[in-house]
């Protein structure tokens, strides 16, 4: 069905706008636009989606002075000043904001750093600020490039845009300089002791030897450092401190440290890599970050951050600390992540039981479901035990109105209704928008139903969408009924396949874990039929199967449609 000049010019309007401020277009978040301006296009819901897609498509391959130039030939309303939903106690409402995200390319991203990178760029987005997206890749037996690029796809995938990008691997020499200048100073100092002694040290609250050397004998060692005259595990920086401090971060923490394992951007280069602690203030700093939110788990550290800065005599951001997000019965700790995958109780980190956001977009979570969760537990330092029922429960919110709907059943059986031949029944492919329709084709009278669903003789049910049947006969592996009229719908109602089927396998994912330990029933397979219609869906499209639930086509494995059960 063709759509008129003035909804595809509106499409176009709107797609432009929203790759604009999120650096992608996003196909929810159009159709919403443009349903809220022009509510007939619900009339055409097939081709309207198809069109929206296809100018998204388009639209994402532009670059940015392209679109900026595509979007001069439209007018757009002056979004009014919006009061703040998140706001930062003691920060002006006129205030741009510039944060950022920081991740270790270590790893893939999950639902807990999902609230961190949310809730920052949010603050900059609303605010008129600026969003930092900056690599701490300083570690490199973790930092992969495999970590960079799943990092990106997944912040693109969750519209989080970004105005710019950086790794710390690339300001070393800068942070070599600042290491130097804290030597001097008297601010740190190389510290030749064993790990054993070091820990030992920090746990007693005294200091080593090392603490007493000569300035020029620190700033000469810490050459030697760069240079490879220390070979891994023989020399460290530490931050001169306080060995009496109450907060046992403050006790001569590490700085630096030489790691021989060759980095994933600049090989064998350098060997000697900052720690966090040391290069995440100075960068926030010098990059002009003004609010960082940090986790509560880094609340004792913050003292730190500011001690550094103090020494270098640098600005100060403020920092933002939030609770960590955490799901029952399930873990962001990549550590246990790691295990998880190392030991094959799952093969990948898009596993659908996994809290990675590769996971959970394989599973069918919708960006914007993420996006209303984690920002439901808004800015604050109480900790979120949360249901992963919560983010389920917008999830459905999305797909409901443009899911398509289609029949599955479990372990069929068949149903042999005797007084019926051949038909063909046309059913809409969603019960109140218009997303087409499809049909079900009946031969010699059989159709499929879920065994658990077989009726008792003589009850009368009905065949969901099509008619009232009565029970004749039940056996092993197949029920004989009649079609019957009826004034009254029965209430029982039976999911059914008719001839035109083929065999899928649903991925159940549940808990990960019980009582923190792996759950070894976490993803079931639950095999069944549903509508052959269903192998035109495109690989990562999301359909409801009716009375079952909302699934994401997975792809088909020997000759079998894979789905995932989503919500």
């Amino acid at each position: 069905m063709l759509l008129g000049e003035d909804v595809e010019k509106t499409i176009e309007k709107y797609a432009l706008k929203n790759a604009y401020e999120y650096g992608k277009a996003e196909v929810g978040a159009v159709i919403g636009k443009v349903i809220s301006e022009m509510p007939d296009v619900k009339k055409t819901m097939a081709a309207f989606i198809a069109k929206v897609k296809e100018t998204i498509e388009k639209v994402n391959k532009m670059s940015r002075e392209e679109i900026e130039n595509a979007m001069q030939k439209y007018q757009y309303e002056e979004r009014k000043k919006e009061a703040r939903y998140l706001h930062v106690p003691g920060v002006p409402e006129d205030m741009p904001l510039t944060t950022r995200f920081a991740p270790e390319p270590g790893g893939y991203i999950h639902i807990g750093n999902a609230k961190a990178v949310v809730l920052a760029h949010e603050l900059a987005r609303q605010s008129g600020g600026k969003f930092h997206l900056r690599f701490d890749d300083t570690n490199p037996e973790k930092a992969k490039q495999e970590f960079v690029d799943a990092i990106k796809r997944d912040l693109n995938w969750l519209k989080i845009g970004w105005d710019f990008e950086s790794f710390t691997s690339d300001s070393i020499e800068l942070l070599y300089e600042y290491c130097s200048e804290m030597i001097r100073k008297g601010a740190a100092y190389v510290c030749e002791c064993t790990q054993e002694a070091v820990k030992l040290g920090r746990r007693e609250r005294r200091g080593c030897a090392c603490r007493e050397k000569a300035v020029v004998q620190n700033l000469r060692d810490f050459e030697r450092m760069q240079k490879g005259e220390f070979k891994e595990g023989e020399a460290i920086v530490r931050f001169k401190g306080n060995m009496r401090s109450l907060n046992s971060v403050m006790r001569d923490p590490t700085l630096f440290r030489i790691c021989e394992t060759p980095h994933f951007r600049h090989g064998d280069k350098y060997l000697l890599w900052p720690s966090y602690d040391f290069a995440c203030p100075i960068l926030d700093s010098i990059n002009g970050i003004t609010h960082a939110l940090r986790s509560k788990e880094y609340e004792l550290r913050d003292e730190l951050y500011a001690a550094i800065l103090d020494s270098l005599e640098l600005r100060k951001p403020s920092i933002i600390t939030i609770s960590r997000l955490q799901v029952r019965n399930n873990t962001t700790a990549k550590r246990i992540l790691r295990e998880i995958i190392s030991k094959g109780y799952v093969k990948t980190w898009d596993d659908p039981r996994l809290l990675t956001i590769s996971g959970l977009r394989r599973r069918g979570i919708d960006p914007e479901a993420i996006r209303k969760f984690v920002i439901s537990f808004g800015i604050g330092k109480q900790e979120n035990i949360a249901d992963l029922e919560q983010l389920l429960v917008e999830n459905r919110k999305i797909l409901d109105p443009i899911a398509k709907r289609f029949h599955f059943v479990r372990n069929p059986i068949t149903m042999k209704i005797t007084n019926i031949e051949e038909m063909e029944i046309k059913l809409r492919l969603h019960p109140t928008n218009d997303l087409g329709e499809r049909i079900l084709k009946i031969r010699d009278g059989v159709v499929y139903i879920d065994t658990n669903d077989r009726p008792r003789v003589g009850e009368v049910v009905r065949l969901k969408d099509f008619c009232s049947v009565k029970i004749l006969e039940t056996k092993d592996r197949e029920v004989i009924a009649e079609r019957i009229e009826t004034e009254e719908i029965p209430e029982k109602k039976i999911q059914w396949v008719g001839d035109n089927r083929i065999w899928a396998n649903i991925l159940k994912p549940s808990d990960l874990l019980i009582d923190d330990k792996f759950n070894e029933h976490s993803l079931i397979v639950e095999e069944g039929i549903c509508e052959n219609e269903c192998e035109q869906l495109n690989d990562g499209e999301t359909i409801q199967f009716v009375r079952y639930g909302f699934v994401r086509k997975d792809g088909t494995v020997d000759g079998k449609l894979r789905f995932i059960f989503s919500c």
